[in-house]
């Protein structure tokens, strides 16, 4: 990768002591300068200008606006990454308080772990923040807009859309199209979570190493499948209610059966006592496997399977979004726009276009 030193005269990038006491990585302090210098598979960029970040950060991520909240004032910005398999890792810091809006991510997820301050993120109309205790995982396709707080720095992982997509797949035996969407805030008090930032810390060491020996190859190292794969199978997304939960690998006959009944009959009306005919059990047998097994009530599952499917046939296939509605069961457009909306952060006419 290019490598760009761009510090300002008689001044070293650096990271104090103070930030890596605090940080819940426990990033060790290091100078970005000579991270790039050890190694020239590391990309780093140090200036006080926001045109020149805002252009670097449009070629690296996407196109996006960028606002200042007080002037230049404070601005320090910093960025050092390099490609992992799974996309790339990345440390960036603004200095100043930031407003960026890159209407959406299209074709990545970014998992933003805070080594100091946090984000204020807007997506979809509802509000979430990184800070030292929970962080976020950033789905494609969700209409954001964030604020970066004065003197914030972020550890992130952008991962490749597809790339998590094959990881689904050959975690549960499927083969999906359509990319998951992430509940968004990581909260570090969880056990999911925990897992989650402390394999985010051995991916910061393993970059610590990495620049520091040329020896070292990050880009096949196998730490950025385990954060993807640990964020696919215990943060919750919009198809975890598809799936059996990880500690029940095989759905029990009668789960089997109600599942093979709703998808053989898409188009159709599904009612529980249906099911429950189906799988010749009890209707009490149908809640229970459903809640046990799937994590959702039967009609949760009925109504994600057709959400999921007529998604997945608006962005795979050229078909209409009335044909879509009537092939997965939905009888109202209106309420199919808004069952829509409220999954996937944009109307079916929107994804049709894609």
């Amino acid at each position: 990768m290019h490598t760009n030193n761009q510090e300002r005269p008689g001044q070293a990038a650096t990271f104090d002591a103070p930030l890596a006491r605090r940080s819940p990585l426990q990033l060790a302090a290091f100078d970005p300068g000579h991270l790039a210098v050890a190694n020239k598979a590391i990309s780093q960029t140090q200036t006080n200008s926001p045109a020149e970040a805002h252009r670097l950060l449009c070629s690296r991520y996407k196109s996006h606006d960028l606002k200042l909240s007080n002037g230049a004032a404070g601005f320090d910005f910093l960025h050092v990454s390099t490609r992992v398999s799974a996309g790339s890792l990345n440390i960036l810091k603004y200095g100043a308080g930031v407003t960026i809006d890159p209407d959406n991510f299209e074709d990545f997820y970014m998992l933003e772990v805070p080594l100091e301050g946090g984000v204020d993120i807007r997506i979809n109309n509802q509000d979430f923040n990184s800070r030292p205790e929970a962080g976020l995982i950033i789905s494609p396709g969700q209409r954001l807009v964030s604020f970066w707080r004065p003197g914030t720095t972020q550890f992130m992982l952008k991962i490749d859309r597809d790339f998590l997509l094959k990881r689904w797949n050959l975690l549960t035996g499927r083969a999906e199209k359509v990319h998951p969407i992430f509940r968004t805030s990581v909260d570090f008090s969880t056990p999911e979570g925990w897992r989650i930032r402390n394999l985010m810390g051995l991916l910061m060491e393993e970059f610590v190493r990495f620049a520091h020996d040329r020896a070292w190859q990050i880009e096949t190292s196998t730490l950025s499948h385990a954060v993807v794969d640990a964020l696919l199978m215990s943060i919750e997304h919009d198809q975890t209610p598809l799936l059996p939960n990880a500690s029940a690998n095989i759905l029990p006959r009668h789960v089997r059966a109600c599942t093979r009944y709703i998808s053989e009959n898409l188009a159709s009306p599904v009612s529980v006592a249906e099911l429950a005919k189906a799988a010749d059990v009890s209707e009490r047998s149908v809640f229970e496997g459903f809640r046990h097994y799937l994590s959702a009530t039967p009609m949760q599952y009925v109504l994600e399977t057709r959400l999921m499917n007529a998604r997945q046939m608006l962005l795979s296939e050229k078909t209409t979004v009335a044909a879509a509605m009537k092939q997965c069961g939905f009888r109202h457009a209106g309420r199919f726009s808004k069952y829509y909306m409220d999954r996937f952060g944009e109307y079916p006419s929107r994804t049709a276009k894609k």
